[in-house]
């Protein structure tokens, strides 16, 4: 297979997901002299699989056009190789391509693809009960986790991002908060909600962690305080609106490795992943990201 060959996996259940995105991606590469192969994944998994595949299969790039769980299985796929990889967006909040400027619609990303450059950016990394998952943007432990694990599939497909709001909205409702305990760098700390960012935003456009950076090795971490539904509205409103040091309610702090202690729910990059305790390290330079 020719170097100028570049495979894109797609996800055909992702929120935006339509055959005519990858056709005006599939003209822009044509015009940039590289052919476009397509792989649409049936099941979770494909895309870690198919990607891992093509590591040694001769391409000169791998795309993942789907949403951010798409994003989080080619990552997984790639991670410490040398192929790159870079995004066509087609999830609800495409956080990733938010995160580094590549554009919403089909023609745009291309072009940001075609014209972008290599970065090497770091990953976190989560162990738990003897697996490991890396991520690009966050893990999320607790209150996040547990709305991420009871928004489903199909209420994702309807109802795209108000699914979260509203399954987020229920969950506060019947409020289930167990304490957690952190150990991040030699120091501790507690809290309700644990959310380690790699990346600064979260959820679409809110940065939540400002100085978050993925091309430098440092997590940033948001540690809840409080575990009544006060304080978790309160949180919430400082997140969504910028206002970090007037509302937000707990610690926040940079660092390189943390455990977590404690029985909640786990999200990486948006999607489900059991339940903690967790560790969490910051991987350097694991990975290829074109834009």
């Amino acid at each position: 297979m020719r170097r100028s060959s570049v495979l894109l996996i797609a996800n055909p259940t992702a929120g935006s997901f339509t055959s005519r995105k990858i056709d005006k991606a599939r003209d822009i590469f044509r015009q940039a002299g590289m052919q476009l192969d397509t792989y649409l994944t049936q099941k979770a998994g494909d895309a870690e699989h198919r990607a891992r595949e093509a590591v040694n299969g001769g391409y000169a790039m791998v795309i993942a056009g789907g949403g951010d769980g798409t994003v989080n299985e080619v990552v997984n796929g790639l991670a410490f190789s040398s192929l790159p990889m870079s995004i066509l967006p087609m999830g609800i909040t495409n956080v990733l391509a938010r995160e580094v400027g590549i554009p919403q619609g089909a023609k745009g990303a291309a072009m940001a693809i075609v014209n972008g450059r290599q970065h090497r950016v770091s990953l976190g990394r989560l162990d738990q009960s003897g697996t490991s998952r890396y991520f690009i943007l966050m893990a999320g432990i607790g209150f996040d986790g547990r709305v991420v694990h009871e928004t489903g599939d199909t209420a994702k497909s309807l109802l795209g991002a108000a699914s979260f709001v509203l399954r987020g909205i229920e969950c506060l409702l019947n409020l289930k908060a167990p304490k957690l305990v952190v150990d991040a760098d030699g120091k501790r700390y507690t809290g309700y909600t644990v959310i380690v960012c790699n990346a600064s935003k979260y959820g679409g456009d809110f940065r939540i962690a400002p100085e978050a950076d993925i091309t430098v090795p440092t997590l940033w971490v948001r540690v809840f305080g409080g575990p009544g539904r006060v304080s978790i509205l309160k949180n919430t409103l400082a997140l969504v609106t910028g206002f970090h040091g007037l509302l937000f309610d707990g610690d926040y702090f940079a660092c390189k490795r943390l455990t977590i202690e404690g029985r909640a729910y786990v999200q990486v990059d948006g999607d489900a992943r059991g339940e903690s305790p967790v560790e969490i390290t910051v991987q350097p330079e694991a990975l290829s990201l074109i834009y």
